[in-house]
């Protein structure tokens, strides 16, 4: 896995991921498979974007209370929407693309796609506001393969790569093998 991965998908909680997973009704592990989706393709994203200073200058203190917006979650139709105005910076007519790709890829609603997909876009940019790495691009650069080896097929395309190897193949690892259960049963040779 990348070093760049993990410390964003550390900034939730356990807690909050099942209540996350409770709220959008969806299976927890496909929740967390999206999420990690969601974090590659921002990361992909953040690599391509030309003006990442006035972007993070934009994040005017994000306030990352998600215990609270998910509480009000009832009484809010767009659960963090505010960050549709970093995704439109970073994926110009490509955000619902992604988002919808990302349902269908992972197996969830694309209600739960677009929620996972804001909730990312203010965790990182909150993350990266208080602290960019001093050599951001460059990591990026140097794991862009891995990174591009998690992203399902489809949001790959979408993102203008669709040639990339596979640096490390998430999905081919966490699916069942058809043969690894029959439904017959063979009997050995007198």
């Amino acid at each position: 896995m990348t070093t760049l991965l993990h410390p964003f998908k550390d900034l939730v909680s356990n807690d909050l991921f099942v209540k996350l997973a409770y709220i959008c009704n969806e299976r927890e592990n496909q929740l967390k498979k999206a999420f990690e989706v969601c974090i590659c393709t921002l990361l992909v994203g953040i690599k391509n974007c030309k003006d990442l200073e006035v972007l993070l200058k934009a994040v005017d203190e994000i306030e990352v209370s998600f215990e609270k917006q998910l509480d009000d979650f009832y009484t809010h139709e767009n659960l963090f929407s505010e960050a549709f105005v970093y995704l439109n910076r970073l994926f110009p007519n490509k955000k619902e693309r992604l988002s919808e790709m990302i349902s269908n890829e992972m197996c969830i609603k694309s209600e739960s796609a677009r929620v996972l997909f804001n909730v990312v876009t203010l965790l990182v940019l909150a993350n990266l506001k208080k602290e960019v790495p001093e050599n951001l691009f460059s990591l990026l650069d140097k794991e862009a393969q891995t990174l591009y080896g998690i992203l399902p097929r489809g949001v790959r395309l979408i993102l203008g790569i669709a040639n990339a190897e596979k640096g490390y193949d998430y999905f081919e690892s966490s699916r069942p093998e058809i043969a690894a259960f029959s439904f017959f049963r063979f009997k050995k040779g007198k």
